[in-house]
């Protein structure tokens, strides 16, 4: 028997039907600002550089 799992989490971030970010209501719009960085940014050239360098090291 196999068993299929969901993408998770999905693209609003949730776990399932329930789950999501377990943060303060103060920090939503701080970690949205910190996620819209990270896909601006997680893309590029430099960070994939950077990103190697600190792997490597």
């Amino acid at each position: 028997m196999t068993q299929e799992f969901l993408e998770m989490p999905d693209d609003k971030g949730y776990f399932g039907e329930y789950g999501g970010q377990i943060i303060p209501p103060e920090l939503v719009d701080i970690m949205n600002e910190i996620n819209d960085a990270y896909e601006t940014v997680r893309n590029t050239q430099a960070f994939k550089d950077e990103l190697y360098d600190l792997q490597i090291n």
